[in-house]
């Protein structure tokens, strides 16, 4: 499985100053906003001390029927701590990702309960639930939390994919599990047979309750291979925007369109994550040679179905997995990363 690299922790002074630690934790801050800084061994003697306490309760939702109750039990995971003098006023807990031995997708899991606020030397508890939006069962996964907090005079603090181990949890939900990306994926430009022909755009979303910005983005790629190239997953690595998610409300549209030689794509009950899941397709699109396909991802958004986010002028990075590439293996997916600049 793949490690999450523990993110430094950042202490933002606003209008004043900006202290980055690429690893470890900071340790001191002075009353009067001056700041000290040193390296904290241990996460739960940070500013805000994080510290993993799985109870090692299995998290469970099953919805059930008419004549039976459903399941839904949640467990704590972890503990956050105010080591400073000074209330965080706006405490914040999101899941960041969930990996597990058969896949990878932050959606199945959401955060139960955590303080909203911490006085000083408060300690607070963060429980997690299944969210009932995608099914998995795992016994030993790690999940990985962003943490954030927020006080009186302009500081804040956060803590970004902060791991906790060893989670079980049996989750019913609308979706199957994404998967595990690849870890190399390969720059399109590095293909000779596959490129991508056009300019990307970022084009008006769906006409769901007015008219909306540019939350879709399409672009289109040629394959001049022997044979076909059929693309089998997609990965919404990353984007420079605030988008965090990626979900189609209209019933006739589905998140990724492909038209090509054969048409395919994929639609998700309850949207794509931006990050590190991979989403096999339900219909593989299969590029015969000399031809084009033309692939849309729709709507990008922040949040629920009223946050899709402006794409014009962001980037985004895809990676999508494609059979055929390979000649000694062409049943084998390759991983292709395409960025997208300033649609």
């Amino acid at each position: 499985m793949r490690l999450i690299t523990s993110l430094g922790l950042t202490l933002i002074l606003i209008g004043a100053v900006v202290i980055v630690a690429p690893s470890g934790t900071f340790d001191s801050l002075n009353a009067d906003r001056n700041i000290g800084v040193e390296t904290a061994a241990d996460e739960g003697n940070a500013f805000l001390g994080l510290k993993a306490n799985y109870s090692g309760q299995e998290i469970v939702y099953e919805e059930g029927g008419f004549f039976s109750p459903g399941t839904d039990t949640s467990a704590t995971v972890a503990t956050v701590t105010n080591n400073v003098n000074d209330d965080w006023t706006a405490v914040s807990v999101a899941v960041d990702s969930v990996i597990w031995e058969s896949g990878a997708d932050g959606r199945v899991l959401e955060v139960a309960a955590s303080p909203e606020s911490l006085s000083p030397g408060e300690i607070g508890t963060i429980e997690l639930e299944c969210s009932g939006d995608v099914s998995g069962n795992a016994n030993d996964a790690t999940v990985a939390l962003d943490v954030s907090a927020e006080g009186d005079g302009n500081v804040s603090v956060e803590r970004n994919a902060f791991p906790v181990s060893g989670v079980e949890f049996n989750c019913e939900g609308a979706d199957d599990p994404g998967t595990e990306p690849p870890s190399n994926p390969v720059p399109i430009g590095s293909i000779d047979e596959l490129a991508v022909v056009g300019t990307p755009t970022a084009e008006e979303g769906e006409p769901f309750f007015g008219s909306a910005p540019n939350s879709r983005v399409s672009f289109t790629v040629e394959y001049t291979g022997t044979g076909s190239a059929t693309v089998t997953a997609v990965q919404l690595r990353s984007t420079s925007s605030s988008a965090t998610r990626v979900e189609s409300i209209l019933g006739n549209n589905r998140e990724i369109e492909i038209e090509t030689t054969d048409d395919g794509g994929f639609d998700a009950a309850e949207g794509m994550s931006i990050g590190d899941t991979s989403y096999p397709l339900d219909q593989n699109a299969a590029i015969g040679t000399g031809s084009t396909a033309a692939i849309t991802v729709q709507e990008f958004r922040e949040g629920g179905e009223f946050t899709r986010v402006d794409m014009a002028g962001e980037d985004v990075t895809v990676v999508l997995l494609v059979e055929g590439l390979d000649s000694d293996a062409p049943d084998t997916a390759v991983p292709v990363e395409i960025e997208l600049e300033n649609l």
